[in-house]
């Protein structure tokens, strides 16, 4: 069955149609105690470190703390940040600030997103699937505030496992699927896109279920979509 994916954006896009056209005052930035990097920064390998990106003129990405994050979040995050005139990563929470200048002056917008915590921090949670002769059995515990760890097992042989990094895409808006009813399910999506993307969708509200895909553009053989696999209790 194929699911259908919609994406609800949240108001923070309407943040990104005003247009940055017209000519704006100009604005000095206090470089005090910034880390100025190039936007294609190398990983950083430094723990506990606060990093600050000045992306562009005075838009700017901050990172309270770079070891709760995998790099690849934080690269995600820093791609889109362009588009915002402030961003802070503090722990869960990703402040995003605005000042879209409107003609004669700035607006002021102020957002703050929660990271889902979804499955809940250092919790392992079980997922399982019957379909014909096949037994998936799924298991995943979320290692940081941005990856989680996976093990997919097949009549208890190991077909899959690794990490998936939650996309930065997050601060625009929630994804959905449907299920079987039709019905649109909120749902948390983490990704690995190297090689074969991997990719798990997990119910946002209940975590009941989980989709399991796998996408290989070389080799669609390789390719497999597991739907709907329930939480063990």
């Amino acid at each position: 069955m194929i699911i259908k994916t919609f994406i609800a954006y949240i108001p923070l896009l309407l943040i990104l149609a005003c247009s940055d056209n017209k000519k704006k005052p100009n604005e000095n930035i206090k470089s005090t105690d910034i880390i100025k990097e190039s936007h294609e920064q190398k990983k950083d390998t430094l723990k506990n470190r606060t990093l600050v990106y000045q992306i562009e003129n005075r838009k700017i990405f901050i990172v309270k703390d770079s070891s709760k994050y995998s790099s690849e979040f934080l690269n995600d995050l820093r791609g889109l940040s362009s588009g915002f005139d402030t961003i802070k990563l503090i722990d869960d929470k990703i402040i995003v600030k605005s000042r879209p200048f409107n003609g004669t002056s700035y607006i002021e917008s102020v957002d703050t997103v929660n990271i889902p915590i979804v499955p809940p921090l250092n919790k392992r949670l079980k997922y399982k699937k019957v379909e014909e002769n096949k037994i998936y059995d799924l298991s995943i515990e979320r290692i940081s505030y941005s990856n989680i760890e996976y093990n997919l097992r097949i009549n208890d042989s190991i077909l899959k496992s690794g990490q998936l990094v939650l996309t930065g895409g997050i601060i625009l808006g929630m994804e959905f699927d449907e299920d079987e009813q039709g019905m649109a399910i909120p749902v948390i999506q983490y990704i690995d896109k190297s090689n074969c993307w991997s990719i798990i969708r997990i119910d946002a509200v209940t975590q009941e279920y989980v989709n399991f895909e796998v996408i290989c553009w070389n080799n669609s053989k390789d390719s497999f979509n597991i739907q709907r696999l329930k939480q063990e209790q």
